[in-house]
C-alpha cells in the first residue's frame, strides 16, 4: 500500500512558548516529530527536535510557510470553546500562509466543529 490513511498523523509541529510584539505573536520555542511510514522501504525511522528563538531581526518576507501544491490538514489550537469542549479548529489548507483567526471561512468551520462537539456530548449523556 502506498497511500497514507486520511487523518494519519505524519508530522507534528507545535509552538510551546510565544511572545507578543506590536500586536504580532512570535514563537519562542517549538517542537516537531515525524514517524516513518510502514509502507516505505526504510520504515521505522523517527525524527524529532526542538528549537528556541535566539534573536529577532528584520528580514525579507518568507516565500511560503506551506507547500501550496499539497493539501495540509491543520489543527489550529488558537480556537477553543469551553462550553462544547471543542479544543481546536481542524481544516484543510492549500495556501502558503496561515489564515487570520477572524477569517470568515475559518469562523464558519469552527461553528460547525462546535455544533459537532455539542451533538457528540449530548449523545454521550
Amino acid at each position: 500500500m502506498t497511500n497514507i490513511t486520511e487523518g494519519a498523523l505524519t508530522f507534528h509541529f507545535a509552538v510551546t512558548a510565544t511572545t507578543n510584539f506590536l500586536g504580532r505573536t512570535f514563537p519562542l520555542r517549538f517542537e516537531f516529530f515525524q514517524k516513518g511510514r510502514d509502507f516505505l522501504q526504510n520504515e521505522g525511522w523517527f525524527k524529532k527536535g526542538v528549537g528556541t528563538l535566539k534573536s529577532i531581526r528584520e528580514v525579507e518576507a518568507p516565500k511560503s510557510l506551506f507547500n501550496p501544491a499539497m493539501q495540509q490538514t491543520i489543527v489550529d489550537w488558537r480556537f477553543h470553546d469551553e462550553a462544547s469542549g471543542a479544543e481546536a479548529n481542524i481544516y484543510t489548507w492549500t495556501n502558503q500562509f496561515t489564515p487570520q483567526m477572524d477569517d470568515p471561512v475559518l469562523q464558519d468551520k469552527f461553528k460547525v466543529r462546535i455544533e459537532q462537539a455539542r451533538r457528540h456530548n449530548q449523545g454521550g449523556k
